[in-house]
């Protein structure tokens, strides 16, 4: 596994015979409709590598025992995808519903 920071766009990637993955994770204290902030360059970048694109969002986290945390998976272009809206201004993702059945 290869590990990356802004130069990439994304934080992980994960390339094997049999897929490729480029893993950004996104982190709050605060439950799974808790908004969260991704720039620019990483919407293009999801853009770009569709279904290669994965946001690992990460909620509930607590800071005192990290092993206790809540997550689910958005897969693709986030643009286009139906559970979020992107404010424009400043690129918060703000879920639109439950996030149960992603």
């Amino acid at each position: 596994m290869q590990t990356s920071k802004q130069s990439f766009h994304f934080n992980f990637a994960y390339v094997d015979e049999k897929r490729e993955m480029y893993i950004e994770v996104k982190t709050t204290t605060g439950s799974s409709t808790t908004p969260f902030y991704i720039s620019e360059n990483e919407i293009d970048k999801s853009r770009e590598l569709k279904d290669k694109y994965y946001i690992y969002r990460l909620y509930k986290m607590d800071r005192h025992n990290p092993k206790n945390v809540d997550y689910f998976i958005l897969q693709g272009d986030i643009s286009t995808n139906q559970h979020v809206t992107i404010e424009k201004r400043n690129c918060r993702v703000i879920i639109n519903n439950s996030t149960e059945k992603l």
